[in-house]
Order: structure tokens, then C-alpha cells, then sequence
């Protein structure tokens, strides 16, 4: 491995954010910031983010950040396997009262038989609220191979959420769906892998304004995996969760507690249950100070008690500077999602996944350097165990087990955002993972990106690079997407994904040594209304 190389990048990563002139902002007012929305969500008419579409493009790429004053959200460390963008387009903004009801649908084509389609439908501003996704992608030949020889890909999401203020309180409700399957390119004992997982959520609450409040709710999750061939076989794995909580809110502190009783089973009988009780506190320390403090108790059934608890504290520093803390120790159910979307060719056990448990923290800052100028940084640490997938494949197929490690890694990241001109965007982020254990590159991933969304009135493009070094045999990943809206609501794209592809040889594979989607070249049409 070039540790000469790593150790250059992380030169140019520390001071490439200092050689480019800072704009200084007028000392009386904000700079006046645009930021195109470059994902879809229900966030706005709930409150809380749901990710229609998970993009990288959506992290690097955003020119602009929120208030600094006001609490962040921990920043993300890219994975290991980087998924090229897909088409995604601007939305209305949820809220508006100009219309009761939004909708888009997008439909597209493209080479190795790609199909493409979503369709989305949300009120604005109304109650009840409602939000309904649903989206279509599929592949069929990748990689220069012929149709029907095993390099397939397909995959189907639906998601679906509601609320109502009602009776002196929220009623919600909130589910998902995931199904993909994937060729297994000619392996003899299975033809295809097939995972589904679903989620839901719902219940009743009084809202925590000053007083007492309190409620009840539900999770449901469940996972399901068919390997065809043969000599088919199954997995199917569920959890139900219910949830009771309350407590007492003052203007700036609330107090509460939350008790989950949870039951998990597996292909073949054998299940775990898990008690859990968290005292919560949460508040502002100051007008530019927050905090989330979280202790408890929980007990698996013929296992010894564990004590989880974390601490978050948030604060802007100055108007130009705010930063994020947090650690604890973790106790809580494997997820079976995650897990699938990272690994893909992954062979689910049969008995149910139990507790990952462990240290962690996080330490994360977002610097304002100049208008539209803006640098992150930060740093995880986990020492714990997680589920991963094994790095040997099992002796008949080349599926990855499922393992549970024993991790220790620290994950250093930064991204610099900045402005090209007056119509374009520049990005450069850097992350990676070391294991300290074992002294080891686990991750290394650089990106960059340029974005504009006015090369004239009507025509956009996007332009976005990543490279993972860990890999000496990896070659850079290019996609790029250009638009024309010849109407307001209407929408032509041209998108590329993988642009180097045909260059590589043999297709890219992920750790099962499978081939994974490359080069791909799409058309297609969006409308809203």
C-alpha cells in the first residue's frame, strides 16, 4: 500500500482550505445564500427528514449551510462502497399554501435495458399531512454482458407517512418498503439474491410543550432474504417494538423517560427479548449552548444487564463557527437494512442478529470562511462490536457471511464547499477509516464535485468524482447529469453514470468479487405539478 500517497492527500486536504481567498461577509447582515435542493423529502411538511433518495451528491454538493447558531446534526461518514448518483431533481417547497396538494413523476431508459420511474404525492401545508414514494430501478445486462446471464439488478422503495393534530395531541404513522434483488452472474448453486426489509412506526403523543406530556407507539421491522436455484432457501427475520414515554417540559429543559419492550425472531423458532429503560434530559445551557443527555437500562432475557448512555452538546461558537460533541456507550438490535444496503451480497443467518454494543464518539465543526465559502471537519470513534460482512466467502456461493467484529476505528473526514464564478459550485471532501487495532487502511475516499444550476435560464449540470485509494486496483467513479427545462414543471435529463467504466476491465466488483453497475447512460423526464 502507497502510504506516500495518503499522506499527500491528507497535506493537500488540511491546506487547500487555506489557499483559497476567504470572502468576508458584511458585518451587519447575513450573506444572502441559495441552496438548491438537491434531494426529496417529506421533511418539511413533518419535521423530521425522510431520505426518498439516498445520494452522495447530497452531502458534497449543497453550497450552503444552515444558521450556524442553531444545533447540527453529526456529520456521516462515507462507506466504503460509493453508489453513483441518480437522477434527482428540485421540488416546490413543502409548506406552501399555494397549492394543497404536490406531486412528480419521473420516468426514464438507458442503456444495459435501464429502466427507471418514480412517483411522489404530499400535501402542502395542510392537515392531516401525507407523503407517498415510490420508485422503480432496474438493470439488466451491466457490465457488457448479455441480457439473461445472471447481471441483473433491480430494486423497489416505497415509502408512505401521515400525521394528524388532533384531541390536545399527534397522532403519526410512517412506513417503508425495500425490495432488490441481484444476479449472482452464473454462480451454479444460486441464480439470484433477494432481500426485503420493511419498517413501520406509529402511535399517539401529547406534545412536549410546557407541561406534562407523554405518549404511546409502535415499531415494526422485518427482513427477508430468497436465494432462487435449486435448492432455494429463505430467511425471515421480525421485530415489534411497542414504546411508552412522558414526562415534564419546562421553557428551557424538559425531563423525561422512555420505556421499550422489544422481541426479535428468527427462520427457525428462536427469538430475543430485550427491556430497556432511558431517562432523558434535554434543554439549552445557554442561547447558543444545547444539550441531549441519555442514561438507562437494558436487559436482554439470560444475559447480564448493560447501562447505555450518551451525551450530545451542540453549540455556536460565533456566527462563523459552531460545533457538535457527543459519546456514549451503545446497547442496542443490529440493523438488519443498513447491513443489507451495505453489503448487497450478504447471506442473512438464520437465527436472529443480537446486540451490537460498545464505545463511541464524535467530534464534528462547520466554518464559515466567506460567503458561500464553507469548511467541515470531524472525527468518529468506535470501540465496540458491529455486524459486517465476513472477508472470505462461504465455500459454495459468494455470498459474504454475516460476522460480528470486534471494531476499533477512527474515521477523520473534511469537505470544503466553495464558489466557481457566479453560476457554479465546487466541492472537495476527504474521509477514511483506520483501524488503530490491527494498523490497518480500512477506507480512504476522496470526491469532488461541481454543480451549476444556470448555465442559462433553462440548462443545469452536475459533475461528481470519487476515488477510493484503500484500493490500489480502484479507478475513480464519474457520474454526471445534465438538464433542459423547456417549462417551469417539465424536465429532459441525459445522465452518465460511471464514466470511466468502459476502461476497466472486467467491471467493477465489490468484496464478494461479484460485478457491481458501472457504465450507464440514461434519459429521462421529470414533470411536477
Amino acid at each position: 500500500m502507497n502510504y506516500l500517497r495518503y499522506f499527500l492527500l491528507i497535506a493537500v486536504l488540511l491546506v487547500f482550505p487555506f489557499s483559497l481567498p476567504a470572502q468576508e461577509a458584511a458585518d451587519d447582515e447575513e450573506p444572502d445564500v441559495e441552496l438548491p435542493e438537491l434531494t426529496l423529502s417529506f421533511e418539511d411538511i413533518f419535521g423530521e427528514e425522510l431520505p426518498l433518495i439516498e445520494l452522495e451528491l447530497e452531502e458534497a454538493m449543497a453550497p450552503g449551510l444552515p444558521e450556524l447558531s442553531e444545533p447540527l446534526g453529526v456529520l456521516q461518514v462515507r462507506p466504503h462502497t460509493i453508489d453513483l448518483p441518480a437522477p434527482v431533481f428540485d421540488t416546490l417547497p413543502y409548506g406552501s399554501d399555494s397549492a394543497p396538494l404536490y406531486g412528480r413523476g419521473y420516468i426514464g431508459f438507458g442503456t444495459s435495458n435501464s429502466l427507471l420511474g418514480e412517483i411522489e404525492i404530499a400535501t402542502l401545508g395542510a392537515d392531516p399531512g401525507f407523503g407517498l414514494f415510490y420508485s422503480h430501478r432496474s438493470l439488466d445486462g451491466f457490465g457488457g454482458n448479455s441480457p439473461g446471464e445472471g447481471y441483473t439488478f433491480r430494486r423497489e422503495e416505497a415509502r408512505v407517512k401521515a400525521d394528524y393534530a388532533g384531541f390536545g395531541g399527534d397522532a403519526f404513522f410512517s412506513g417503508s418498503f425495500v425490495e432488490e434483488e441481484r444476479g449472482l452472474q452464473g454462480e451454479p448453486q444460486f441464480s439470484s439474491t433477494l432481500y426485503r426489509t420493511m419498517g413501520a412506526e406509529g402511535g399517539y403523543e401529547l406534545p412536549p410543550d410546557r407541561g406534562w406530556y407523554g405518549g404511546a407507539s409502535f415499531a415494526l421491522d422485518g427482513a427477508y432474504q430468497n436465494l432462487s436455484g435449486t435448492a432455494p432457501e429463505d430467511t425471515t427475520h421480525l421485530t415489534l417494538t411497542p414504546i411508552f414515554k412522558g414526562g415534564y417540559a419546562w421553557s428551557s429543559v424538559i425531563l423525561g423517560a422512555e420505556g421499550r419492550y422489544s422481541f426479535r425472531s428468527g427462520s427457525q423458532g428462536d427469538y430475543i427479548q430485550l427491556l430497556r429503560l432511558d431517562l432523558g434530559a434535554e434543554g439549552d445551557l445557554s442561547p447558543r449552548v444545547g444539550f441531549i443527555a441519555t442514561a438507562g437500562l437494558g436487559y436482554t432475557l439470560d444475559e447480564d444487564l448493560r447501562f447505555p448512555f450518551s451525551l450530545l452538546i451542540s453549540a455556536g461558537i460565533s456566527e462563523n463557527l459552531s460545533m457538535e460533541a457527543s459519546g456514549g456507550f451503545y446497547h442496542e438490535f443490529a440493523d438488519y437494512s443498513s447491513l443489507l444496503s451495505a453489503y448487497p451480497f450478504l447471506r442473512i443467518p438464520e437465527e436472529p442478529l443480537a446486540m451490537e454494543e460498545g464505545w463511541e464518539g464524535e467530534l464534528s465543526f462547520r466554518l464559515r470562511l466567506g460567503q458561500d465559502l464553507y469548511l467541515r471537519a470531524g472525527s468518529s470513534l468506535t470501540a465496540g462490536t458491529r455486524y459486517r460482512a465476513g472477508e472470505d466467502s462461504e465455500a459454495a456461493s459468494p455470498l459474504l457471511p454475516v460476522v460480528d467484529e470486534d471494531v476499533r476505528e477512527v474515521s477523520p473526514r473534511g469537505s470544503l464547499e466553495f464558489p466557481l464564478g457566479k453560476s457554479f459550485f465546487g466541492s472537495f471532501s476527504a474521509g477514511l477509516r483506520y483501524d488503530y487495532q490491527e494498523s490497518s487502511m480500512e477506507a480512504f475516499d476522496i470526491g469532488v464535485g461541481i454543480e451549476s444550476e444556470g448555465l442559462t435560464s433553462r440548462l443545469g449540470f452536475r459533475l461528481r468524482g470519487d476515488w477510493d485509494l484503500s484500493d490500489n486496483e480502484e479507478s475513480p467513479i464519474i457520474g454526471t447529469e445534465a438538464w433542459y427545462e423547456p417549462l417551469e414543471s417539465i424536465r429532459f435529463i441525459l445522465a452518465v453514470d460511471d464514466a470511466l467504466g468502459p476502461l476497466r476491465s472486467g467491471g467493477r466488483k465489490d468484496d464478494s468479487g461479484l460485478e457491481i453497475p458501472g457504465f450507464v447512460i440514461h434519459f429521462a423526464t421529470e414533470i411536477s405539478l
